[in-house]
């Protein structure tokens, strides 16, 4: 079978992405516990974010993170190749400006920004070193990159919600989610990060891992969200209390005495500063 091209690759990327993130699924469930869960406040302090910053937010779906960091810069630019997540955005978000774009070759000037933010998107990306040097591009001398990746192995919300499908759905359906990962996606350490960092041009490199809880209000709203991303909303009643039931058990260890969940989900968190 002859080589993809690349414009053949992002066809595939952007069908898969389709797929997964049909209508709000993203907004109603994934959000909840990652644009929704703290990952603004870690974008402003790493990235030095303040009034009169320029922000790029790269892979930003349908704007939540987008919207956040405008209530601080200047001004933010989120893009995504997806059409759909953009028109979400635009309809959706208020403070922030939005365009569809590929992360490889941004439609954007050379030193327009402040700050690029790529916030639970590149381990996503196909070939992250060519994103990494795009954003280095489009920085201004001084400019700063900011990477908040999640731990796969360590996010405890991921876990819970996946031992709960996993339970309760045949083993071929949970098989056929799209996976969506890219080179970075099981990466468990900085050092991945720093070396990548540092080959695209970035000096003053700092990557941690750090603890970021996601708190939810109660099993309830941990049940919907397990509904909405396993696809069972519409299932009989037998299986809505099948998943009831194993989603109180996978979760267990982290309710809190009242009643909501506390999930001690792992990231790595990476700054790069273009000289």
């Amino acid at each position: 079978m002859p080589d993809l091209t690349p414009e053949e690759i992002a066809n595939d990327e952007r069908a898969a992405w389709d797929e997964a993130w049909s209508g709000s699924l993203y907004e109603d469930a994934i959000a909840f516990i990652t644009a929704r869960s703290g990952q603004a406040e870690i974008a402003i302090e790493l990235g030095g974010i303040t009034p009169a910053s320029r922000v790029l937010d790269v892979g930003c779906g349908p704007g939540i993170l987008s919207e956040s960091l405008a209530q601080m810069a200047d001004s933010v630019e989120g893009i995504d190749f997806l059409e759909t997540m953009i028109e979400q955005a635009k309809s959706r978000r208020s403070g922030a400006s939005f365009q569809v774009a590929d992360a490889e070759q941004l439609p954007v000037a050379a030193g327009d920004f402040d700050v690029a933010v790529c916030c639970y998107s590149s381990h996503h990306f196909v070939r992250p070193e060519k994103v990494y040097g795009e954003l280095y591009r489009v920085l201004k001398p001084g400019g700063r990159v900011v990477v908040l990746h999640p731990i796969q192995a360590e996010t405890a919300t991921f876990g819970a919600i996946y031992q709960t499908l996993e339970e309760v759905l045949p083993a071929e359906t949970v098989a056929s989610f799209p996976s969506l990962a890219g080179p970075l996606f099981e990466v468990e350490t900085p050092e991945p990060y720093l070396e990548m960092l540092s080959l695209c041009g970035f000096t003053d490199i700092v990557a941690e891992k750090r603890t970021k809880p996601c708190t939810l209000k109660n099993v309830e709203a941990l049940i919907s969200i397990t509904a909405r991303i396993g696809r069972v909303d519409a299932q009989s009643e037998e299986m809505r209390s099948a998943l009831a039931e194993a989603t109180a058990a996978s979760s267990a260890q982290y309710r809190q005495d009242d009643g909501s969940y506390l999930f001690p989900d792992n990231i790595i968190v990476a700054k790069g500063v273009k000289p």
